[in-house]
């Protein structure tokens, strides 16, 4: 009997494991920069502990990967495409290209 309740458990986690492993990730949706001199930061907010990783100008290539609300605020999680880099920006300085929804932090 432990044997078969050992092979039913193994059964169980390869499942489970494999229910995880491919469940669809959210989608990320192609956007741009809306505003000159945005500032893409490494954390949510304007703290100096969120520090500038890069700038971004009016019709810079984003990738838009999650978006969050901090002290009321939206924010957005980007992939910036000229720099490189991926932080976050003001909601307000970036628009979506495409159709799309942006997933939660």
């Amino acid at each position: 009997m432990r044997g078969t309740v050992r092979g039913v458990l193994a059964g169980l986690v390869a499942a489970t494991t494999l229910a995880v492993a491919t469940a669809p990730a959210a989608a990320a949706v192609a956007g741009r920069i809306s505003v000159d001199g945005t500032r893409i930061r490494s954390c949510a907010g304007t703290s100096s502990a969120c520090r500038v990783l890069a700038l971004g100008y009016f019709g810079d290539s984003v990738t838009m990967k999650c978006d969050t609300t901090v002290g009321g605020l939206p924010w957005v999680k980007v992939h910036h495409h000229r720099s490189g880099k991926t932080g976050f920006v003001y909601g307000e300085y970036v628009y979506q290209d495409a159709s799309g929804s942006i997933p939660r932090c």
